[in-house]
């Protein structure tokens, strides 16, 4: 502090601490929507065997957080399993196994190396797939090219007067039926997009396709309309491909451009990365809540390892054969090769649940849905509950596959009651998240501001402080005086009043006391 500050301080008279109590009751803990710096909650025992062993190798060689990996490693099964299997939750009810999982991190958290190793088996069945790619095009063309000079041959002879129209009008259906179509670059997902190319790259690959990204700044903008002059938000696509309902894109056109598109059964997952500011800019889109997109995301908030990420000499280097049983899974999703029906169309694999599995989803249903009552604990987050048990059951999919991929070359299997618990402990874990995250953001960003002022008074040991203190010496970023304001209002009214005006000094500013209690919160 500055001699001003520590002379006004000392004139201070602070509220003493055996009354402490009874003038001024222990303040309701800020709400904190960052991670807490552990990562305690999550259930890393629920997760696949080989997802966890290349999650705990890659944060083991890239130090940063299990939970990015783990979190991550979850999108990327999801993503390689795409439509080949549903779920079906109760009869009638079938799910595709889409996520949209949304990783928050600041800078410098090493969000890149994650996503790189993670998403590097869709990435080399990509290459591998590439290398045909580009002859399978070319034998189409000439075969496009041979058909069509035939198909000209049979016109020229309608010119003849004993013509036989209806003859000749089959010979061409004949011929256009062995046409082929030139088959779209082989990808997975995309890492920035429009809404309207999604659109388009996930009609040509069977409805199914994915958004991720390692800095989904653009992504999110996207969604929140940006680029779209004032025509709303972007997220149309993205609710029916969660949910798996029909959308369709009609465009006019001039002349023969006109375009009716339609996708029955959409399957889209998203997993991204983003830091704090943007992830609260999308939580707080009026339209976007109003939508339900913000319900359907999970978001995971990391906690930091900043500071404590050191290096020694001779380390192992990457183990990619601890990485391989995980990349492999991941493969056999991608290349799973499924049986014909009648029809000549791909089976989709179907699991389903066994009676004990039925009954624990029955009871969490239950309990969820009596928990959104009014004044039952989930009536202000309604939206997000509402999705959880359904979200828990894809969980419970992915979880089943992963442990066995061989199972998606069988028409059917069913899901026991130790992977359903497996299930139901991981989206108990994101569901949690989705609504703490939910709650603070409502609260607003000058409450993030308030919980980082008050941990740096609890760590420095300040009993009083003046606000020019605060500006001054608080740490980065510095707050503005417009943001000082309403921390400070924020801090001095209840019901989160941690600080009290105590003093003036000399020049008549204000100085605060803390709190007593905020001492004893040990880590917080």
């Amino acid at each position: 502090m500055s001699d001003d500050i520590k002379k006004a301080v000392s004139k201070a008279k602070p509220i003493q601490a055996d009354n402490v109590e009874e003038l001024w009751p222990t303040p309701k803990p800020l709400p904190d929507i960052t991670a807490s710096g552990d990562a305690d909650g999550f259930p890393f025992e629920a997760l696949p065997p080989a997802l966890m062993q290349a999650a705990e190798e890659i944060a083991r060689f890239s130090k940063v957080p299990l939970m990015a990996p783990a979190v991550s490693g979850l999108g990327v099964l999801a993503t390689a399993l795409g439509k080949k299997a549903f779920i079906v939750e109760r009869d009638g009810h079938e799910l595709f196994a889409t996520f949209f999982f949304v990783l928050v991190a600041g800078t410098g958290e090493r969000k890149s190396p994650v996503f790189k190793y993670m998403v590097k088996p869709l990435n080399d069945w990509e290459l591998a797939q590439d290398k045909n790619h580009a002859k399978e095009v070319r034998m189409i063309q000439n075969n496009n090219e041979m058909l069509e000079i035939g198909i000209k041959k049979i016109k020229a002879q309608s010119a003849k007067d004993d013509a036989n129209l209806e003859e000749l009008n089959e010979s061409i259906e004949q011929a256009e039926q062995k046409k082929r179509s030139i088959p779209p670059i082989p990808s997975l997902y995309t890492l920035d997009i429009t809404e309207e190319k999604l659109f388009q790259k996930m009609y040509e690959r069977g409805e199914t396709y994915a958004v991720m990204s390692a800095e989904s700044r653009r992504v999110m903008e996207s969604l929140m309309g940006s680029g779209r002059g004032g025509m709303g938000t972007g997220d149309n696509l993205y609710l029916s491909g969660f949910s798996g309902d029909k959308v369709s894109r009609d465009r006019v056109g001039s002349g023969d451009g006109g375009e009716e598109l339609v996708m029955y059964e959409p399957s889209l997952n998203l997993t991204t990365m983003i830091q704090p500011d943007k992830f609260l800019s999308l939580a707080g889109n009026k339209e976007l809540k109003a939508s339900g997109l913000i319900a359907r995301l999970w978001p995971v908030w990391l906690p930091s390892l900043v500071g404590s990420r050191f290096e020694e000499l001779n380390e192992e280097g990457l183990k990619w054969d601890v990485l391989a049983p995980f990349y492999d899974h991941v493969t056999s999703f991608i290349d799973a090769v499924q049986p014909l029906n009648e029809q000549g169309d791909l089976t989709r694999h179907k699991a389903v649940f066994s009676g004990e599995a039925q009954e624990a989803r029955l009871d969490l249903y239950n309990r969820v849905e009596g928990a959104m009552g009014d004044g039952k604990g989930l009536d202000d987050v309604r939206d997000i509950a509402s999705k959880a048990v359904s979200q828990t059951c894809k969980l419970a999919l992915v979880l089943h596959l992963a442990t066995d991929p061989d199972l998606l070359a069988d028409a059917t299997s069913e899901i026991d009651i130790t992977t359903w618990t497996k299930a139901e402990a991981l989206g108990g874990f994101f569901m949690d998240e989705a609504i703490r995250s939910q709650r603070g953001a409502e609260d607003g960003e000058h409450l993030r501001h308030a919980k980082r002022l008050l941990d740096w008074l609890r760590i420095k040991g300040y009993t009083e402080i003046g606000a020019r203190e605060i500006q001054r010496s608080a740490p980065r970023p510095k707050l503005s005086r417009s943001e000082l304001v309403d921390v400070i209002g924020v801090l001095t009214e209840p019901p989160y009043q941690w600080l009290k005006e105590s003093g003036k000094t000399a020049k008549g500013n204000a100085v605060y006391s803390v709190h007593p209690s905020l001492f004893e919160i040990e880590g917080k």
